[in-house]
């Protein structure tokens, strides 16, 4: 910590020194109970020692190593995201292949049974030409006086 000294006399050695409330360090010789030597501020003082509170020792760490801790702490989080965000894309693949598959079998199947339609349609229009045909026929009997029902089949034979 090449930068820790008394704000008062610009001391760096000793055991003693204190911080206060308004951000000023001073030694155990310049320290005032009253007010801030250099700012004048009614304020309180902390002494310096081993036993800091942990957001009170953040202050006196090297900010390099404060931030190698938060860029480690960082990219555990964004390790841990980024492998949740692949298991989500990868069902969501998975889902999409599956959804294309049944998709391929449904236009498969409409295509079979359009074509099944289509025959089912000829068909149709064969067997109501046909129907008429009969249809004309019976008209024909009758008209003639010929048996034309179940009469027409019993007879004959």
């Amino acid at each position: 910590m090449d930068w820790f000294h008394c704000n008062q006399c610009f001391r760096k050695d000793g055991a003693h020194f204190f911080v206060t409330s308004c951000g000023h360090i001073f030694c155990k010789k310049c320290v005032t109970l009253e007010k801030c030597a250099v700012c004048g501020t009614a304020c309180k003082h902390l002494a310096l020692s081993d036993n800091l509170k942990p957001q009170e020792k953040m202050f006196f760490k090297s900010p390099v190593e404060t931030a190698l801790q938060y860029f480690s702490h960082i990219s555990q989080v964004w390790s841990f995201q980024k492998k949740q965000t692949d298991l989500l894309i990868a069902f969501y693949k998975h889902r999409i292949t599956k959804l294309e598959t049944a998709m391929q079998e449904a236009q498969q199947a409409l295509v079979s049974q359009d074509k099944e339609l289509s025959v089912l349609r000829k068909e149709n229009g064969e067997l109501k030409k046909f129907l008429a045909i009969l249809k004309t026929l019976y008209q024909q009997r009758r008209h003639m006086g010929l048996p034309s029902g179940r009469e027409a089949w019993t007879t004959s034979r």
